[in-house]
């Protein structure tokens, strides 16, 4: 729902609720071509987290190919050249980025984890 929250975390011992996590707020959505969110909340320490949380949002694209398989597509839009705030967040989400849609990736390959083995 328009306004709902998406909680996630880089760390794969996180649970929800803690203060490390994530929250991105969805902004938009065309079911099943594409969503768009805003961060509501960054970690502690996070540099620049207020232009993040007000300027930037981020669209993610679906686009079938075949029977099992989608582009995705993930665009950050909002970002201004004379803010010295979002080169530092364009130069994160970079390579945060690239690293997320690879695991994303990776695990429509190989499957989900299984989070109950240790």
């Amino acid at each position: 729902r328009l306004g709902g929250i998406w909680e996630s975390s880089y760390r794969p011992d996180a649970k929800l609720g803690d203060p490390q996590n994530i929250k991105n707020r969805f902004v938009s959505y065309r079911p099943p071509h594409m969503i768009s969110m805003q961060v509501a909340q960054t970690p502690p320490g996070f540099a620049y987290a207020d232009e993040l949380k007000s300027d930037i949002v981020t669209v993610l694209e679906f686009k079938e190919l075949g029977p099992k398989e989608v582009e995705v597509t993930e665009s950050m839009v909002g970002f201004r050249p004379d803010n010295k705030g979002h080169e530092t967040i364009l130069g994160f989400f970079r390579q945060g980025n690239a690293q997320a849609l690879t695991a994303l990736r990776k695990r429509f390959v190989e499957g989900p984890l299984d989070f109950t083995k240790k």
